[in-house]
């Protein structure tokens, strides 16, 4: 089920978790390292499933491309260090992160990674209280980062997780236990997010990037338990295409993405301007290097205002038209679910009402049985 109360299995976990000793109460630097990397390769396998979810703020099926090369520029900046301190690993992460972001979704991801690295500054190795302490200054970062937030998408997400994060550390040291109930609760707040963005109701699917970031979290903790980090599953959506079209008869506009060096950069000042140029604005930063992200009608208004303030680098138009005609052309092209058993497990669910049976579906539900209004369905039902 998708709402908060916790389900049998999971309590049994919690119990089975409190009578045995932690296996990992602290994380250096090359561990995170390798968190990162299986974070990255579970996203990698999983990335065209992530792309079809995506309808928001644009239904141009990127979602999990950005995401992933994101995360690739975050790894590629660790990828050959030796740093044993987490705090200095999490500094790369970050940097590696901000300089490769793409769209919403990456550029929102960054600021995960700079929070987390804010709060673990100089630290040479995190325990359960740091890394939820982490989490949560992670989460908040990511919407100080986002000039109107938006909740039901990967903000939710990552705020939702840190609590769950919080609440884990304070009964427990093990690590491994945080991770999986941090993990957990991202996987429900993402089955969530369709009752707070409309438009994900109406197409059908559940948040794009909220499911990127779960997905991240999956890897890393298939990795603490020592799981192979490759696919098993499929997150193939459904989309429904007929609330999936352009606000004005201009269409979708240009996704522009920059980076901004100069001297004494005034942030506020930035995200003031730019805010008055276009949608699903982002400006984050420091005084020396500032990222800018922008949807407009006119790519040239920002870049020439960028270009004012200092040099630019990092510089991407993208056409979304283009990139939403394509996508509604390769959702309906796509063939028809195959009714065939492709493994031994299948998850049946409950759900009550369209809504929840197409969010189920969209997150590979062998079969959605309508509960009705008692959740109890007749035995003929099966």
């Amino acid at each position: 089920m998708t709402d908060d109360r916790t389900s049998h299995a999971e309590q049994a976990r919690s119990r089975s978790h409190k009578d045995r000793k932690p296996d990992f109460t602290e994380c250096d630097g090359q561990t995170f390292k390798r968190l990162i990397q299986a974070g990255l390769a579970w996203l990698e396998r999983h990335q065209a499933a992530v792309n079809a979810l995506n309808v928001y703020p644009v239904p141009d099926g990127d979602t999990g491309t950005n995401m992933l090369l994101t995360m690739q520029a975050a790894y590629a900046e660790i990828k050959d260090s030796p740093a044993d301190n987490v705090g200095t690993m999490a500094q790369k992460v970050a940097k590696g992160a901000l300089m490769g972001a793409r769209g919403n979704s990456g550029v929102i991801l960054s600021q995960i990674f700079r929070g987390l690295a804010r709060s673990l500054d100089s630290v040479e190795t995190f325990n359960a209280v740091q890394f939820a302490s982490a989490l949560r200054e992670a989460a908040a970062t990511a919407y100080k980062g986002v000039i109107k937030p938006v909740e039901g998408t990967i903000l939710t997400v990552a705020r939702e997780a840190a609590e769950a994060g919080v609440t884990a550390a304070a009964s427990s040291e093990d690590l491994s236990y945080i991770l999986d109930r941090v993990t957990s609760e991202a996987r429900h707040s993402v089955t969530r997010t369709p009752s707070l963005l409309p438009v994900l109701a109406e197409a059908g699917v559940v948040d794009a990037g909220g499911q990127g970031l779960s997905l991240i979290l999956e890897g890393m903790l298939r990795f603490m338990r020592g799981e192979p980090v490759t696919a098993d599953s499929t997150l193939a959506a459904t989309v429904d295409l007929r609330p999936l079209h352009p606000e004005s008869e201009e269409g979708y506009g240009y996704d522009v993405q920059f980076i901004v060096h100069g001297e004494n950069l005034n942030i506020e000042e930035i995200q003031r301007t730019i805010l008055g140029m276009g949608n699903s604005a982002l400006v984050v930063g420091d005084s020396q290097a500032v990222k800018v992200h922008v949807h407009v009608p006119d790519p040239g208004i920002p870049l020439g205002y960028g270009a004012s303030l200092g040099s630019l680098s990092r510089v991407i138009v993208e056409n979304m038209q283009e990139q939403y005609q394509e996508y509604i052309l390769s959702q309906t092209r796509r063939p028809a679910a195959s009714t065939e058993t492709l493994g031994k497990i299948g998850t049946v669910v409950v759900a009550s009402g369209q809504g929840l049976t197409k969010v189920f579906e969209s997150l590979g539900a062998s079969a959605v049985v309508p509960g009705g209004q008692t959740m109890n369905p007749a035995l003929r039902t099966f």
